[in-house]
């Protein structure tokens, strides 16, 4: 787990990745907090590049549909 923990810290900070962090006196919960945040936001981009995709499948649809 401290390992992910590392990875995720310098990810978030945009160090590279041979870089070791400190993460004595960090407690857990932010750690997991930072984590979490960083999976929620990529969820978001997921959810983003559908929402691209649905609008260019709606737009494909319409254009089907006015051509009746």
């Amino acid at each position: 787990m401290r390992e992910e923990y590392r990875k995720t810290i310098n990810e978030l900070l945009n160090l590279p990745e041979e870089t070791e962090a400190d993460l004595n006196g960090i407690p857990v919960t932010a750690v997991t907090n930072l984590m979490l945040c960083k999976r929620l936001d990529r969820i978001a981009d997921i959810l983003e590049g559908m929402d691209q995709e649905l609008d260019s499948i709606s737009g494909h649809l319409m254009d089907i549909a006015t051509q009746k």
